[in-house]
This record gives structure tokens, sequence and C-alpha cells, in this order.
């Protein structure tokens, strides 16, 4: 299956799983939010999954999603940006992972020329190391291929 073709399932995934717990996750009550690590009904008592809503930071009038879920072993990650601006010449988008305020790279996101998601940028993968710990992810535009990140672009929040 092509690289492509992966990042296509995650984000199908995510997103699915993102609507199914939407409606899984409603407060019992006004002043009761349920966990997000709380079992869902149907899954797998050793599945969790995670959810951020990445926002527009500078000004780009961009949105995202992104999510990690853990099943049978394996994290993996997706992450979807609309409405991202060409970036200049040599410049790209990077994704993040940000514990105790340090960022870790998460990889570079491609712009999808085709398809249901044509002009959004995405990022998909997975590994086995753990990404429970992480508490935000963001997008930044890069200028260099370093582990610093340069100017934000759209950031979410894992605590939800």
């Amino acid at each position: 299956m092509s690289r492509f073709h992966v990042m296509i399932v995650v984000l199908f995934v995510a997103g699915a799983a993102t609507i199914y717990l939407s409606f899984q996750r409603a407060p019992t009550s006004r002043n009761q939010a349920v966990s997000p690590f709380s079992p869902q009904p149907n899954s797998s008592p050793n599945e969790i999954q995670r959810v951020a809503v990445l926002h527009d930071a500078n000004g780009t009038l961009s949105a995202g999603e992104a999510s990690w879920r853990f099943a049978d072993g394996l994290y993996q990650f997706g992450l979807n940006a609309g409405k991202l601006p060409q970036p200049p010449k040599g410049a790209f988008y990077a994704a993040w992972f940000v514990y105790n305020n340090a960022p870790s790279f998460t990889g570079k996101l491609e712009k999808i020329e085709t398809g249901p998601y044509q002009g959004n940028y995405l990022l998909g993968s997975a590994s086995k190391e753990n990404l429970s710990g992480f508490e935000k992810v963001m997008v930044t535009l890069e200028t260099k291929d370093d582990d610093q990140p340069e100017k934000l672009i759209l950031e979410g929040d894992f605590k939800n």
C-alpha cells in the first residue's frame, strides 16, 4: 500500500473515531465531563484515542485536526490541516508533539494534490513510541530542516 493510501486510511479512521467519540463523550451533567481515557462502548479495553482540534495561531485562517490512537500495541497518528497557504520556495510545514513545553519533531506535512483531501496538508504515521505523554501538537512553517520549530501556524491541545 502506498504512503498516500496509508495516510488516507489513518485519517479516515481518526475522523470516524472523532465523530463517534464526540457523541460518546457527552457530559453526563453540566459540570461533569467524561474522561477521554474512559473505555468507549464496543472498543477494546486497552484502546486509547486522543484528538486535538488545531487552531490558527498566526492569522492564516487555517484549521485542522490531529489524533492518535493506541490499539494492539501500536500508536497511530494522523494530522489533517486545511487552508494552509502555499509555503515559500524552500520552506515546508512540519508537525511537532509538545511535552513539558519541549517540542519533538514528528514529520513534514505533505500537500495532497488529488482526491477528497485535495489542497490539504497531511501527515500519518504509526510506531511503538508511547505518545500518551504528549500534551499538544503544533504545525510550523520551516525554512531549515533542523530540530528547532520556527513560525507557529496551528496548535492544538490533547488534554481535552
